[in-house]
């Protein structure tokens, strides 16, 4: 899983956020609700990985 994987995925379903949260599969805000995807649980480590990837 990418960070670009995350955000395409969030452009494709036209959602407004994305949320990663440890101990649960990132999050996507659609029309006012947070639906899971069906990526795998996230934990602090793969957190950090996605942000720094893009600095």
């Amino acid at each position: 899983m990418t960070i670009h994987e995350l955000l395409k995925a969030a452009v494709d379903s036209k959602a407004s956020d994305l949320h990663l949260v440890a101990t649960k599969s990132p999050l996507l805000r659609i029309d006012g609700q947070l639906q899971e995807t069906q990526f795998p649980v996230l934990n602090d480590k793969i957190i950090a990985e996605l942000i720094f990837s893009m600095l």
